[in-house]
C-alpha cells in the first residue's frame, strides 16, 4: 500500500516548548504479544474538542485514527495525522482530510502554538499491524512475523498469511523447513497473544 501525505503549513503567535507526543489514539493497539483495547487518550498539544472533532470526521470518512503525533523542534515540526481503513486509503480521501483538518487547525490557530506542517498519511507498509481488520485485509500476503513460541522464546520469520480468527493467525513458513505429508510446508496457527509484531512484507 502505498503512503501518501498532503501538507499544509501554519504559524501562530505564541511560543511555547514543543512536546513530542506520539500516542495511539485507536481502540485496539499493540501492547507486548497480542491486541489489547485501550481508551481513547487525548492528546497534549491539541485541545480536546479539537480533538474530538478531528477523531469524528475520521471516523465519519469511514476511517481509522491509528496515530497523532506532534514531532521535531520548535518552529520545524510536523503535525502527522496517520489514517487506515479495512478497504483501503485512497489519495483523494487523505486530500480532502488535510483541508479538512487545515481549516479545522485555523480555527485553534492560538491553541496550536509554533510554526508546524500539517502531514496527513496513510499507514506504510514498514508500519506494524495493531488491529485484526488489518490482519484480514492483507490474507494472502506475506507477513515478517515476531512471536513467542510455546517454550517463550522469540523468533521472526516470514509466513503467508493464510486466515485470520478472533484469536489467532494461520500462516505458512516461506522459510525452509520439514515438508508435510502432501511435499508442502505445513500451515502454523500462532495465537495473537503470542504475536509480538508484524509487518507485512512487499512483494515485487
Amino acid at each position: 500500500m502505498p503512503t501518501f501525505f498532503w501538507n499544509a503549513e501554519r504559524t501562530a503567535c505564541t511560543e511555547v516548548a514543543e512536546k513530542h507526543t506520539t500516542l495511539s489514539p485507536t481502540d485496539g493497539v499493540r501492547k507486548n504479544a497480542g491486541i489489547c483495547p485501550v481508551p481513547n487518550v487525548t492528546m497534549s498539544f491539541l485541545p480536546e474538542h479539537i480533538e474530538q472533532r478531528l477523531r469524528e470526521e475520521v471516523e465519519h470518512r469511514g476511517l481509522v485514527l491509528l496515530e497523532l503525533k506532534r514531532r521535531g523542534e520548535r518552529g520545524t515540526s510536523v503535525i502527522e495525522i496517520i489514517v487506515d481503513s479495512e478497504s483501503g486509503v485512497k489519495l483523494d480521501d487523505l486530500t480532502e482530510l488535510s483541508r479538512w483538518t487545515s481549516a479545522l487547525f485555523d480555527e485553534a490557530e492560538e491553541a496550536i502554538p509554533g510554526r508546524y506542517k500539517l502531514e496527513v498519511t496513510s499507514a506504510g507498509l514498514d508500519r506494524p499491524l495493531e488491529h485484526h481488520w488489518q490482519y484480514r485485509k492483507n490474507v494472502g500476503r506475506l507477513l515478517k512475523l515476531t512471536f513467542e513460541d510455546e517454550s517463550g522464546t522469540r523468533m521472526t520469520d516470514l509466513f503467508q498469511l493464510n486466515d485470520v480468527s478472533d484469536t489467532a493467525l494461520s500462516v505458512t513458513p516461506k522459510a525452509k523447513r520439514p515438508k508435510g505429508p502432501k511435499g508442502g510446508e505445513e500451515p502454523l496457527s500462532i495465537p495473537f497473544d503470542r504475536v509480538v509484531r508484524a509487518v507485512i512484507e512487499p512483494q515485487f
